[in-house]
């Protein structure tokens, strides 16, 4: 499916062209271009900087230059009409999605707009819908009577240009509202609810929105405790600077294990306080790559073997350095730590199972406060209870869900014999 932002606006009311403003780091506009799924993006722009920026990042997309941005964005439409032939989709270059708007992309029947009732739209800035019977009756940011917002997410027939086409000639300011309620006079629009959040860039507040979206979509709902209310506050303020460079997730992965190994090393020559430090920052910094990777859709099967496969090493290298650095009375529970850590991983890959007790940023939060505190043989124990424990409940829980399955398949298949 092809695709078209329309990104010629004049942003008087922010003193700036909205596409290119920043917003957690990278500009607006690339945000949408990093996760719409296309094969062929036309940009139809006014400001300069705009191409500056999309060859800066390397995209490739076909750009559109609009002489004309006061006469609305329903004309910046109709100048991309000479690039699409097909069904595509059409998106509002100052608005910004959660990331579930780019996985609603499908053929519909007749022109479809998204709407929804995001809390963070202001209904007084915000364009209407009504609709009915899964088909918008009215639109407009003047109707009182409506149910949902209109989210400036479309999935449109190339039949739209001839409707821009003939408004276009009748009037010089044409905006896309006024062409959607013409289509649906006359062949109707679909509505499709989604229950994703965006924002439309009209005020400065509504940056705090659109940051806000981003950090729900950098963050993971399987988070340990650690990981929510202390590492993401400060991984979430690095990634914010990581992402203004070109850094790869697998290389963020990379720094953090090397981090890593020089708290394994350090505590291997008895220095408990550095050895913990650099443990909790190697752990604050393997939140950023899966960050890194969601913020700029750099997502891959390899990154996440690859990240994992490196945290093993590392948590190895951490205890054993712990262990090689004290006398054979710390063997015991270094062992039992080390023996549990390696085990959730593996869990959560071959039964999708996760305790956020026995996560790695846990245990790397109390080798850090073991470093600081000297409590070296207490510490151990308790991440060697945590891990294996969990490991025991797990199963547990694994043998009895197993079982209920199979006395269902049973039963279900008695009735039979």
């Amino acid at each position: 499916m092809d695709a078209v932002i329309l990104a010629a606006g004049l942003g008087k009311r922010m003193g700036e062209t909205k596409p290119i403003l920043n917003i957690f780091g990278i500009p607006l506009i690339e945000h949408t271009l990093r996760r719409i799924n296309a094969r062929n993006v036309v940009i139809v722009y006014h400001d300069p900087r705009i191409p500056q920026i999309i060859r800066k990042k390397g995209f490739k997309v076909k750009l559109v230059y609009n002489p004309y941005p006061e006469r609305g964005n329903g004309y910046s439409l109709y100048l991309a009409r000479e690039y699409i032939q097909d069904d595509f989709i059409l998106v509002m270059g100052d608005h910004l999605f959660d990331e579930s708007f780019f996985h609603e992309a499908f053929i519909p029947e007749k022109t479809t707009l998204l709407v929804g009732k995001s809390t963070l739209i202001d209904p007084e800035e915000a364009t209407k819908v009504k609709i009915r019977d899964g088909k918008i009756v009215d639109i407009g940011k003047e109707i009182t009577s409506y149910d949902y917002y209109d989210t400036g997410f479309f999935i449109c027939k190339p039949s739209i240009f001839e409707y821009a086409h003939d408004l276009i000639n009748q009037q010089k300011r044409v905006s896309l509202s006024e062409i959607i309620r013409r289509i649906v006079k006359i062949e109707g629009v679909a509505a499709r609810i989604t229950d994703a959040d965006w924002v439309d860039i009209d005020f400065p507040e509504d940056l705090e929105k659109a940051e806000k979206i981003i950090k729900k979509m950098l963050t993971k709902s399987e988070d340990g405790l650690v990981s929510r209310y202390i590492n993401r506050r400060f991984s979430l303020a690095i990634t914010r600077i990581l992402s203004r460079f070109n850094i790869t997730p697998n290389q963020v992965s990379v720094m953090s294990f090397i981090l890593a190994v020089f708290s394994g090393i350090t505590f291997g020559y008895g220095n408990l306080i550095v050895g913990g430090v650099l443990a909790q920052i190697s752990s604050i910094l393997d939140g950023c790559d899966g960050e890194l990777a969601r913020l700029k859709n750099m997502k891959s099967r390899y990154g996440a073997v690859f990240d994992t496969v490196l945290d093993r090493y590392a948590d190895f290298i951490i205890i054993a350095g712990i262990i090689i650095a004290h006398d054979v009375n710390i063997l015991i529970p270094g062992l039992f730590a080390l023996i549990g850590s390696l085990q959730p991983s593996y869990l959560r890959a071959r039964f999708n199972y996760h305790n956020p007790l026995t996560s790695r940023d846990v245990r790397l939060f109390l080798i850090f406060i073991m470093g600081i505190s000297g409590l070296v043989i207490p510490i151990l124990l308790i991440i060697g209870v945590l891990t294996n424990g969990g490991v025991l409940y797990s199963l547990f829980k694994f043998r009895k869900t197993s079982s209920s399955t199979s006395h269902s398949s049973i039963s279900l298949s008695s009735p039979r014999q």
